[in-house]
């Protein structure tokens, strides 16, 4: 009789616990249906220095869900496949963003090559979603600058150097002359001056329009600030990407930062020494490429953005 009541407590033990273990390994599965924005979105995340109800519902899901760590990943991946086959008819497609976030915060650098894979698939690649916040936290760079991204001219954050360094890659890698000068100091400009007035026939901007073919394919590459400090850091758009980056002591107010450089791939391609000028944009502080040798950055920058 005694060990009937005791095989009638372990059984009840055994059945109080299923439940439990079941809404566990359901809860990613309902955390990634949750992610389905109400109303209309764009499948990536666009948080602005006011985000909506919306968007901190959706940051807090995706909080929730990267919080599951490793047992999340077979849902995660069950999402994206439904996403990679099926575009934008999936129906986690509205979150792919939050998706993203979420695995590479569980997987970083692991994720790399699936988000790329992911985004690059036949149903996304004319989409051209851009991922460049999530590569940048998956390998552990300052920044990670493809064509199809489009710069928050004025951040919520203080303005960094890696700002000024960002614009300048994406506009030789759109090929604009015009964004490149804008995003010079006085001494890079007057040494591209140099550069027209030495050898008209060839300067150094009908080089860089020339180094492609006709056929515009995708650029991207990467760099890392080679020094201990928050503006060495990638931005984290899930844990609070405005927070706590205000100046590094110990810097110079224009400083020279070494730099390494990675292409596409997140292969290394460069180090270069980037020098930045400290200006006042209206009442704020903004930073401008300020290089001497201004000729062997754009090329090197060119050489990283082409592989």
């Amino acid at each position: 009789m005694r060990v009937c009541k005791v095989l009638r407590f372990v059984l009840a033990s055994w059945l109080a616990v299923v439940p439990s273990i079941q809404a566990d390994g359901g809860s990613a599965r309902d955390l990634i249906k949750a992610l389905a924005p109400h109303g209309e979105s764009e499948p990536y995340i666009v948080r602005g220095c006011s985000p909506s109800e919306e968007i901190l519902r959706q940051e807090k899901i995706a909080l929730e869900l990267t919080n599951l760590g490793n047992t999340a990943l077979p849902e995660i991946e069950q999402a994206l496949m439904s996403i990679e086959r099926r575009g934008q008819s999936s129906q986690f497609f509205p979150g792919l963003g939050w998706l993203l976030d979420a695995y590479v915060h569980i997987r970083r650098q692991g994720a790399f090559s699936r988000m790329v894979q992911i985004v690059n698939s036949r149903r996304l690649a004319s989409l051209r979603v851009n991922i460049d916040y999530q590569v940048a936290l998956s390998l552990d760079l300052t920044s990670y600058i493809s064509d199809s991204r489009q710069l928050v001219s004025q951040p919520c954050r203080p303005l960094e150097p890696k700002d000024a360094l960002n614009k300048l890659i994406l506009a030789v890698e759109n090929r604009d002359l015009g964004q490149i000068r804008a995003s010079l100091g006085p001494d890079a400009l007057d040494k591209l001056l140099s550069l027209v007035l030495e050898s008209p026939s060839q300067t150094l901007e009908q080089e860089l329009l020339s180094e492609h073919d006709p056929v515009k394919h995708a650029r991207a590459m990467g760099y890392r600030f080679d020094f201990e400090g928050k503006w060495s850091k990638p931005e984290d758009l899930l844990r609070g990407a405005d927070a706590g980056r205000d100046a590094v002591p110990g810097l110079a107010p224009d400083p020279e930062l070494k730099t390494s450089f990675v292409d596409g791939h997140g292969s290394g391609c460069g180090t270069y020494e980037v020098d930045f000028q400290s200006v006042l944009q209206g009442p704020r502080s903004a930073y401008l490429v300020n290089n001497r040798d201004i000729d062997g950055l754009l090329r090197l920058i060119v050489a990283c953005e082409s592989r």
